[in-house]
């Protein structure tokens, strides 16, 4: 996760998790972790970033591919 604030002060925060994600919920609680040494920023943010990697390739009889709702 990359944070950059309203005043260019720059954030940077990772974690690996074992095993690959089952559920948005399980991106969002990762993301929220990682958040909140930095949260409630003093000068709001004005750019917030999250990459995934490695990405697996999926199985035909896996389950579907999870939304990122926007």
């Amino acid at each position: 996760m990359k944070m950059t604030a309203r005043s260019l002060a720059r954030y940077r925060s990772r974690r690996t998790i074992p095993a690959p994600l089952s559920a948005i919920a399980d991106l969002e609680e990762i993301v929220s972790l990682l958040l909140t040494p930095i949260f409630p920023p003093r000068n709001g943010i004005r750019l917030l970033g999250v990459s995934l990697s490695p990405l697996e390739r999926r199985v035909a009889s896996a389950e579907p591919q999870l939304r990122l709702a926007l």
